[in-house]
């Protein structure tokens, strides 16, 4: 199994892609956390591929959110 956690750092931003560090061969279940002063906000993922995954904010956002992602 492939674990990576990464810390993503958004500012006044509403999108962002992050490329995974570990390399999966399949694409990766994905959790995310918001932690910042505006935390209560919605995260979801837009698009997700083995490589990459594309975080959508439901509004601009300063702050971190956190990653998991993990696959067999």
């Amino acid at each position: 199994m492939k674990v990576e956690g990464s810390i993503v750092s958004f500012t006044g931003e509403s999108s962002k892609t992050f490329s995974f560090v570990r390399s999966h061969s399949a694409t990766p279940v994905v959790s995310l956390t918001a932690e910042g002063s505006n935390s209560d906000i919605s995260i979801y993922i837009t698009s997700i591929s083995s490589t990459q995954v594309i975080i959508g904010l439901s509004e601009n956002f300063t702050g971190n959110v956190h990653l998991h992602a993990w696959s067999s």
